[in-house]
């Protein structure tokens, strides 16, 4: 991945903005059931801390031991391929968002958000910058978005397994299981213009 250095200006507004609805921001983020990366705030180091992959190794084999089958996959080009205008979506909803496009309406925030983001990329509406935690909060925002899509027959049979960014490792009693949450995860993801990786999905 090629990390981005945003221009500062552009980057103090939309941190601005993302800070003044914040609250907001974070109950969507917040209502995923399986991130082990919901941007919590640290005093040290980075704004936002991420958990160690290293602390992964065993919380993978304790989920190996207890379930039948795993699903493994992540979305393809992830950053890279991230249309902007599914910010909103995200945090209106997707009829909302469409309904009303208006970046100064306080009530749709999230268009301004989305304004932000592009003007910091020359108007581009696919893809956010690599690297700053801005992007980590909004990369965090449309993954608990797409867990919002799921069924709740889908998180019933989630008894198991954890999303680390992108990265999705769930569990299930069955192969079956597997497979019907692996259609319903692509569905998904295809809701917010988005694809899973199917070079590294695994059943």
């Amino acid at each position: 991945r090629t990390l981005s250095i945003p221009n500062p200006i552009n980057q103090y507004y939309l941190a601005h903005e993302i800070s003044k609805h914040w609250a907001k921001i974070f109950a969507v983020i917040d209502s995923s059931a399986i991130s082990l990366t919901k941007c919590e705030f640290s005093s040290e180091g980075r704004a936002i801390s991420m958990p160690p992959i290293a602390a992964l190794a065993e919380k993978r084999i304790e989920l190996y031991a207890t379930k039948g089958a795993i699903l493994e996959t992540d979305i393809l080009s992830f950053y890279e391929s991230l249309y902007t205008h599914s910010i909103p979506w995200a945090l209106h909803g997707k009829t909302v968002a469409k309904r009303n496009r208006n970046a100064n309406d306080p009530a749709v925030f999230g268009n301004r958000i989305d304004q932000l983001i592009r003007s910091g990329r020359d108007g581009q509406t696919v893809g956010i910058p690599i690297g700053p935690d801005t992007s980590r909060i909004i990369s965090e925002l449309l993954l608990a978005a797409i867990e919002k899509q799921f069924s709740g027959e889908l998180n019933q049979r989630l008894s198991s397994g954890y999303r680390y960014i992108d990265d999705f490792f769930l569990c299930f009693d069955t192969l079956g299981e597997a497979e019907a949450a692996l259609a319903e995860i692509r569905n998904s993801c295809l809701h917010f213009d988005l694809q899973l990786n199917a070079a590294k999905t695994l059943t």
